[in-house]
Parts: C-alpha cells; structure tokens; sequence
C-alpha cells in the first residue's frame, strides 16, 4: 500500500521532479526484530541518527501518513 502510494507519486508531475529518493527504514539499519542488528549497524544508525536532521532540512519530505505514523512520538517529531 505505500510502496504503490510512492510509486504513484513519483510517477505524478510532481513526483518527476523528484531525483533521488531516501526510506529511513530501508537506509538506516534498523534494529528490528530487536537485538539483529551488530555492533558495527548500532554504532552506523547512532551516526546516521545524529545527521538524519540535514534530510529534513535540506530536501522534499514525503511524508505516508497512515495510523502507524501518527501513533508514534519519532514520526511526528521528524514531522
């Protein structure tokens, strides 16, 4: 469902202009389920975390609004 809402986007007129696109969870290590992830990926997301702020500041943000998004405090700080 948001894979086809991303593609639907980028796909649009808007979504043309787009060049590169950047899925936290897919570019971040993400330690799910818990405790999969090393030492090296804890110490990498500790880093990436630090600067992810830098995305959101300098860059188009889409954001997929579903009620996993809204339910979590992460979501809407980055928001």
């Amino acid at each position: 469902e948001q894979l086809k809402a991303l593609k639907d986007f980028l796909n649009s007129p808007d979504g043309k202009k787009i060049e590169r696109v950047w899925i936290d969870s897919a570019c971040m290590p993400q330690d799910q389920p818990k405790g999969s992830c090393s030492e090296a990926d804890k110490k990498d997301f500790k880093r990436m975390l630090a600067e992810v702020n830098r995305l959101y500041l300098g860059s188009t943000v889409l954001i997929l609004l579903d009620l996993s998004y809204v339910s979590r405090f992460w979501t809407q700080f980055e928001s």
